[in-house]
């Protein structure tokens, strides 16, 4: 009974939002009132028909899928596949492939990251704080995805223990962890702080650099505290510099 009743309220506000909307809309003024609906999709069904009655409403510029798109897989109601097999056999089928065409593909933020943190010298060991590997992994975060076994002195004397590769996988386990962390954060996702449109990538590529609670400070104080680490380096600058990758 209550799910019927939220599919209720959901349908009545789509309904609202539907007729809010025509093809004479700028794409800010789109792309503010979906940001504002967002919210109220909680069931992947839910995000199905939102896409469905957004394309059967107009027809809407590629520009435009593509951002609907992009907001569905970063609050992670959709897989790409799955939003493929929605559009599959309609007109709309090529933005759907064409979709990491329009996000940076994670290989590269892995690669900027990796030259951001170590300048890719994937050995690298800073003492003054403990931080390993090309990623610059901290102690901290090391034992928060189960290598806590993985210390400065061992892995000075035998970096083998943490190939590039290992540092790849702990990597993905680490990010995994800190968007868990910030799952409560994730609709500031598309807003804009200090200039800077908060994506997911950024949030976790800020999370990497500072600690997922000072991204937290960041997001609730609408930037005025803007966290740096110990180089300095403040967490606006990697929410700016890692916008816009897919990171699933």
């Amino acid at each position: 009974m209550i799910m019927k009743f939220n599919n209720f309220v959901f349908e009545k506000k789509l309904e609202y939002f539907l007729y809010s909307i025509n093809e004479d809309l700028s794409f800010s003024d789109f792309k503010e009132k979906v940001i504002k609906f967002l919210p109220n999709i909680k069931t992947k069904e839910q995000a199905k028909q939102f896409l469905l009655n957004i394309v059967n409403k107009f027809k809407p510029k590629k520009v435009f899928l593509y951002f609907l798109i992009k907001m569905i897989l970063t609050i992670n109601l959709l897989t790409t596949v799955e939003i493929f097999d929605i559009f599959k056999g309609t007109p709309y089928e090529i933005v759907v492939t064409q979709y990491k065409k329009f996000m940076k593909p994670k290989n590269e933020f892995i690669a900027k990251l990796f030259q951001r943190e170590s300048s890719g010298r994937p050995n690298i060991v800073k003492k003054a704080g403990g931080y390993i590997g090309g990623f610059q992994f901290s102690k901290k975060a090391l034992k928060d995805i189960g290598k806590g076994h993985i210390t400065v002195n061992k892995f000075k004397k035998n970096p083998k223990m943490f190939s590039y590769q290992d540092q790849v996988k702990a990597l993905s386990d680490y990010m995994k962890k800190n968007e868990y962390y910030l799952r409560d954060y994730m609709d500031y996702v598309g807003k804009i702080i200090n200039g800077i449109e908060i994506t997911k990538s950024g949030m976790l590529a800020a999370a990497h650099l500072v600690g997922q609670k000072k991204v937290k400070v960041f997001l609730s104080s609408n930037g005025k505290h803007d966290p740096q680490d110990g180089n300095g380096t403040k967490c606006s600058t990697y929410m700016s510099e890692f916008s816009g990758y897919d990171v699933e």
